[in-house]
């Protein structure tokens, strides 16, 4: 079934916002723009707010029909499981005793379920589900410019559950979805194509804006000089994954995952695989996953737009509500 909707990511004050038409993994970007948002005091929604109306007004995007995502910090996941129940009963059940699933104080925090899967234990039918807690600061902040600049977003999603999505549609064996962006880098391991983990962790980028810079020079690029830059920079990524992947091994039996996905803002750093690769010892692309056939209209493919930070939108253009 073919469906064309426009959707929308947020990255700290960056909008990257697109109109894809679906049909299963056949995807075309037919419309894109980038934009970023003005920094303003956090008490002060006004000016940001009009910035957005006026850009959604000015490219005649909707301002109803439209699915948005955040790339959040702060987020906190847990799985759990429970017997299965009619979808009533779990809405009660996660609304009004969720903080049983939680030490940290509920209030602070937004939280919504999804199941992953059904599964038995000890001959009782029950439901895995992961639990997303984002941060109610961030949340209301994002909620008051949106509601001030009069948009309805008709689904409103986070990041690494876009990004999920996406990959599990198209494979279903073990791998760390990495995405590597502004300060942070969003860590997403699938199991069978079925979420696992997530975590988040912060690298300082400052190092990276010299490596980019030095690596335009294509001579140093490969030397070992930038090789040692970028193990540096992502040096506490590496070190975090690799505590992620021992915790998954030893509940699979020694089994590693089969392969780490990079993408976002960083994923065109010239050897970022091959960094990875070397470091954890596992095969690394970057790439989106496989049987997806990506296809950009003429006047967004003559747009200097990286489509390695496209995964978040295309995931989210794959929901099915």
């Amino acid at each position: 079934m073919t469906r064309t909707r426009w959707v929308a990511t947020v990255t700290d004050q960056h909008w990257l916002i697109a109109k894809i038409r679906t049909n299963g993994l056949k995807v075309k970007i037919e419309k894109a723009y980038s934009f970023d948002l003005k920094k303003a005091a956090d008490s002060v929604v006004s000016e940001s707010a009009q910035e957005l109306k006026q850009f959604f007004k000015k490219n005649w995007i909707s301002t109803r029909d439209f699915g948005l995502s955040f790339s959040c910090p702060g987020v906190i996941t847990r799985i759990i499981t429970v017997p299965v129940m009619k979808k009533r009963l779990l809405e009660v059940l996660f609304t009004e005793q969720v903080e049983q699933y939680f030490t940290l104080n509920v209030a602070d925090y937004i939280i919504d379920y999804r199941v992953l899967n059904e599964v038995e234990e000890e001959g009782q039918k029950c439901y895995k589900v992961l639990l997303t807690a984002v941060p109610r600061d961030f949340w209301n902040a994002q909620m008051s410019v949106l509601q001030e600049a009069k948009l309805r977003p008709k689904v409103v999603d986070v990041q690494f559950e876009c990004l999920s999505r996406l990959y599990a549609r198209s494979d279903s064996s073990d791998y760390v979805i990495l995405n590597l962006s502004g300060q942070r880098a969003e860590i997403v391991i699938l199991e069978q194509g079925v979420f696992f983990l997530f975590s988040e962790v912060y690298f300082d980028s400052k190092e990276l804006v010299r490596l980019i810079e030095d690596s335009k020079d294509s001579e140093l690029s490969y030397d070992s000089t930038y090789l040692e830059g970028l193990e540096n920079t992502f040096f506490p990524v590496m070190r975090n994954l690799e505590e992620f992947l021992t915790f998954f091994t030893s509940r699979h039996f020694g089994k590693n995952v089969d392969m780490i996905y990079i993408t976002g803002e960083y994923a065109k750093l010239r050897d970022i695989d091959k960094v990875f690769r070397t470091n954890l010892e596992l095969p690394t692309q970057i790439a989106y996953p496989k049987g997806l056939k990506l296809k950009f209209s003429k006047k967004v493919s003559q747009l200097n737009l990286n489509s390695s930070l496209l995964g978040g939108l295309i995931g989210l253009a794959l929901r099915e509500d």
